[in-house]
């Protein structure tokens, strides 16, 4: 009988000690469900992140496409307005010479 009860005490203390290891278990597996749990909403904050980055990098690049277009266009018609002064110097000076040449032809 004696032997049988320390048979049985021996077998409480396995299952005690058995207990314990499973509250512990029970306890790392929770913390690390938590762990995976704030993993998970960094990784969606990361990821809408990266979602409104590419979507203002993007907006920026037709920004910059647009800024690009406008100032070839605006150079073009600097161009344009230049070339037209030009013609315009150009007569004027022409003109101005024959208005010359007429008072002189005038005055004779």
């Amino acid at each position: 009988i004696a032997s049988l009860r320390d048979d049985l005490r021996k077998a409480e203390q396995v299952a005690n000690d058995a207990e314990g290891r499973c509250r512990q278990a029970d306890s790392a597996a929770a913390r690390a469900k938590m762990d995976l749990a704030g993993a998970e909403e960094r990784a969606t904050r990361a990821e809408a992140k990266a979602d409104s980055l590419e979507r203002q990098l993007a907006e920026a690049e037709r920004a910059a496409a647009t800024a690009a277009s406008t100032a070839e266009r605006r150079q073009r018609e600097l161009e344009q307005a230049n070339a037209g002064l030009t013609r315009d110097v150009t007569q004027a000076r022409h003109d101005l010479e024959q208005l010359g040449k007429d008072i002189e032809a005038a005055k004779a």
